[in-house]
């Protein structure tokens, strides 16, 4: 999984709301990991003021990783506290 994120350019990419957002991000990273054979989840994260998307691999050793495709920090997803960037996420849902 860290070999793939450091290959993968798709945090290179240009963040724009209406034309490539966060689920474009997310798209593109698990078209690009399913292309090396690469298991990679869609995640959807739910905040008060509204959404969010990343990725997910389920590891051998550390079991499942978060991956925010926009600058390919590993982010701790937690439900019921503020563990994304300081927002409470409410609700998270897994998309294998």
């Amino acid at each position: 999984m860290e070999n793939f994120i450091a290959r993968d350019r798709t945090n290179e990419n240009t963040y724009d709301i209406n034309t490539y957002n966060c689920y474009d991000f997310t798209a593109d990273v698990i078209n690009n990991a399913e292309a090396e054979n690469i298991r990679c989840a869609f995640v959807y994260i739910l905040f008060p003021d509204g959404a969010h998307a990343l990725v997910a691999f389920n590891t051998i050793d550390r079991g499942l990783i978060y991956i925010e495709p926009q600058n390919d920090d590993e982010i701790s997803v937690s439900v019921g506290w503020s563990s994304y960037y300081g927002k409470t996420i409410l609700n998270v849902a897994i998309i294998w």
